[in-house]
């Protein structure tokens, strides 16, 4: 079999990382791989709205069309625009595509709504990460300036105020009655930065994804606040035994159950038409709950065993070669 892959892998980003792990596990299962979409194959594996006269001269060859889906566009986040920005996509997911994959039921949920039903036979599959690599064992990087010291980290692509803000706004309510340190790991934009300047909040730059465990390990508590539809930083963190305290949109609800984390309520009327606030007061409560040990979560190695039972890059391989099979 050949799968034809045409992405380029940067060293940092989710979908890099995806490709990366995913190449390099269908290699060793003697899968061969070709990034031309020139070259014969028998997989188009398309993640990314790619030329639609690409797939479909792929399409005209016999080769088999498999269209990977994260999330759409939409007016919350992306304003009128996600109009355009949806097209290509939308095209591939009701007329090109032999198969469509989405990485979660929320994923599934967006792309229905925003590109219509596509016709072909679908399964979901989420993410997979090396739980090798992203274990509780191993190499910690300190990040406490002293043993008392609470690490709550988040790890993203900072882009929009709903990402970063209401977990500042959490630990500014922290901040007074515990030591605490906030950890941001990632990119940020430049009219964001005036809210990390505080002395409880270290931003750290873009870390290669190969160093982020060292991290994680030394965190005691994961963030998030994105609407993501499955996010790898989430199951990396409970891959390494963090609890993960997030906001109920997305896929958090599929991905952290009762005691590998805690999630928020939020208000999801409206969901992708406007972006509501998020309850920060509730979070800092939740989490102020849970080091005093008023909440018990589970041992760090229940977390990490959650995350290689669901989330491993061993399972998530098995399940596309099984749909690929089904199609060759």
């Amino acid at each position: 079999m050949k799968v034809c892959i045409p992405f380029k892998i940067n060293d940092v980003g989710g979908s890099s990382t995806f490709v990366k792990n995913f190449i390099n596990q269908l290699k060793g299962k003697g899968i061969e791989i070709t990034d031309n979409p020139k070259e014969h194959s028998d997989i188009f594996f398309v993640m990314t709205s790619r030329p639609l006269i690409e797939i479909w001269k792929a399409k005209q060859r016999g080769v088999k069309i498999v269209q990977r889906l994260d999330g759409v566009y939409y007016y919350a986040v992306h304003g009128i625009k996600y109009l355009f920005l949806n097209i290509r996509m939308r095209f591939i997911h009701q007329y090109l595509a032999d198969y469509v994959i989405y990485q979660s039921k929320y994923s599934r949920v967006c792309c229905n709504l925003f590109l219509g039903q596509s016709r072909a036979p679908w399964n979901i599959i989420y993410n997979g990460i090396d739980t090798d690599m992203f274990s509780p064992d191993g190499p910690s990087h300190i990040l406490k300036t002293n043993p008392k010291q609470i690490i709550l980290i988040s790890i993203g692509d900072f882009r929009r105020r709903e990402q970063i803000q209401p977990l500042i706004e959490t630990c500014s309510l922290l901040h007074g009655k515990f030591d605490i340190k906030l950890i941001l790991i990632g990119s940020i934009t430049s009219n964001l930065k005036p809210l990390v300047n505080l002395p409880f909040i270290s931003l750290l730059d873009v870390i290669p994804n190969q160093e982020l465990h060292s991290y994680l390990r030394g965190a005691d508590i994961f963030l998030f606040s994105d609407r993501s539809a499955c996010p790898n930083a989430v199951l990396e963190a409970l891959a390494c035994g963090l609890p993960v305290v997030a906001f109920q949109k997305g896929a958090m609800k599929e991905l952290v159950p009762d005691g590998m984390g805690i999630l928020i309520p939020y208000d999801l009327q409206n969901f992708f038409k406007q972006i509501a606030p998020s309850d920060y007061k509730t979070m800092a409560h939740i989490i102020e709950d849970v080091l005093q040990r008023r909440i018990l979560l589970n041992d760090k190695y229940t977390i990490a065993n959650y995350a290689r039972q669901y989330f491993s890059l061993e399972t998530m391989t098995e399940n596309y070669l099984e749909i690929f099979h089904s199609l060759i």
